[in-house]
């Protein structure tokens, strides 16, 4: 029998095992078509092609090779690239509280009443203390996310994951004075140091400058910390492989929307 012949029966038992549903609606071929891959048919039939033609042996020498040598195309591990997108997503979400708008928002303003000798009442607006303890915390864990996320940058290798860090800590440097006014301090190893007695001694108006608003620093440090945490899945994009022997892997947690399906 020709080794023709042989390919096309191994072949139409190849893609027998997709089954009639592969046939159907788009979404069941892409789905049908992920299982023939993730079940390990593509990686059979390139070795029955190969085979044929003299290369069986090249085949199995790369399957052989460890996915994380052969296939990993970033330069950051999995676990740099977690603590990067975690980091990076606690830091979002205390900007967010900072930036936070109407009835909800910790930049509302008191009206205060005085009278004077004479009987004259005058309103001014201004923040109780309640309103400073408030955004205290909510700017002390903003330093705290912030610390993290540049311990985690420092780590990375990847030159997406810096490109972005930099533009992050070029915006901190830029808003430098107004972060001394309230008490908030660059290190040398670029994180931020917050001194408590002088942040409550500070005019409570450019902490509201500094954090909340469009365009304030509490919103460029938001979306640049958006920027790093895509950068960051895209590394992680480049770490999906397909094992040795044709089933699909992933050496990071997220990305397995098809699995569930399987």
């Amino acid at each position: 029998m020709s080794s023709s012949i042989l390919a096309q029966r191994d072949d139409t038992m190849l893609f027998a095992s997709l089954g009639s549903a592969a046939s159907g609606v788009a979404g069941s071929t892409l789905l049908s078509d992920y299982a023939s891959l993730k079940n390990g048919s593509y990686y059979k039939l390139m070795k029955a092609y190969y085979a044929g033609k003299g290369g069986g042996d090249s085949v199995d020498s790369i399957a052989e090779k460890p996915p994380s040598v052969r296939q990993s195309a970033s330069k950051d591990d999995s676990a740099t690239l977690t603590r990067v997108q975690n980091a990076t997503d606690v830091l979002k979400d205390s900007a967010a509280v900072l930036l936070e708008k109407g009835s909800q928002s910790l930049f509302q303003e008191k009206e205060f009443t005085s009278v004077d000798e004479n009987g004259v009442k005058t309103t001014t607006k201004g923040y109780d203390v309640y309103d400073v303890d408030a955004v205290y915390k909510a700017v002390a864990g903003f330093v705290d996310a912030y610390h993290s996320v540049v311990e985690a940058a420092s780590s990375a290798q990847s030159s997406s994951i810096a490109t972005k860090a930099q533009s992050l800590l070029g915006s901190t440097a830029a808003n430098k004075n107004l972060l001394g006014r309230i008490g908030i301090t660059i290190n040398e190893d670029h994180t931020l140091s917050l001194d408590e007695a002088a942040f409550r001694k500070a005019d409570q108006s450019t902490v509201n400058t500094l954090f909340h608003g469009n365009g304030s620093y509490g919103y460029q440090v938001s979306v640049k910390a958006s920027m790093m945490d895509l950068a960051a899945g895209r590394e992680a994009e480049k770490a999906k492989t397909y094992s040795g022997s044709g089933g699909y892997s992933s050496s990071y947690s997220s990305g397995g929307i098809f699995d569930g399906y399987f």
